[in-house]
């Protein structure tokens, strides 16, 4: 009996033994679970905090993706409308200059038939002068006819004069006239 006692308490040794390394080991993996638990736990609140900062910069952008649609919507509206107002002034620049060219034409036109009737009259001026010369020619030849007329005509009255008696007496109006009295 006493050697079942001693296998008994040999067993009972070695079973305690080992359920003390058993309590060891539990205890350190319930301290490394503890710490891992805690290492996780803080890790997690790091990922809370980093997930709530990466929301709230989402919710950042969310909110300026929105402005900035809101702004092109309006920008590309007034770019729009802009564009509209543009087109328009154009079109009427276009009318304008339409609008200027047949007007120019137009005047060219009158320019030209100007022209035409400033060259016939030129024209007309020109045969006008040649003519005036032509007849100034005649008029010069006619005055020294005239004065060769006048030179005989002088003549013959001085010739008369000799020959007759002289009355002069004044004429008003006329000055002193020379009357001749024939024989």
């Amino acid at each position: 009996m006493e050697s079942g006692r001693l296998k008994a308490e040999a067993l009972s040794r070695r079973l305690d033994e080992e359920n003390s390394q058993k309590t060891a080991r539990i205890k350190a993996l319930i301290a490394d679970f503890e710490g891992m638990k805690n290492e996780l736990l803080e890790n997690n609140a790091i990922k809370d905090n980093y997930i709530d900062s990466l929301n709230g910069e989402v919710f950042t952008l969310t909110e300026n993706l929105k402005t900035q649609k809101e702004s092109l919507k309006e920008t590309s509206f007034t770019l729009g409308f802009e564009q509209q107002r543009l087109a328009d002034a154009l079109t009427e620049k276009d009318r304008n200059i339409a609008a200027l060219k047949r007007a120019v034409e137009q005047k060219e036109n009158e320019i030209a038939a100007k022209n035409s009737d400033i060259d016939q009259r030129n024209f007309d001026l020109g045969r006008i002068k040649e003519e005036t010369a032509l007849m100034q020619g005649k008029l010069s030849s006619g005055d020294q006819k005239v004065a060769e007329l006048q030179s005989e005509l002088q003549q013959v009255k001085n010739f008369q004069l000799v020959s007759s008696a002289t009355i002069i007496s004044p004429v008003p109006g006329f000055g002193n006239v020379c009357c001749f009295v024939l024989p």
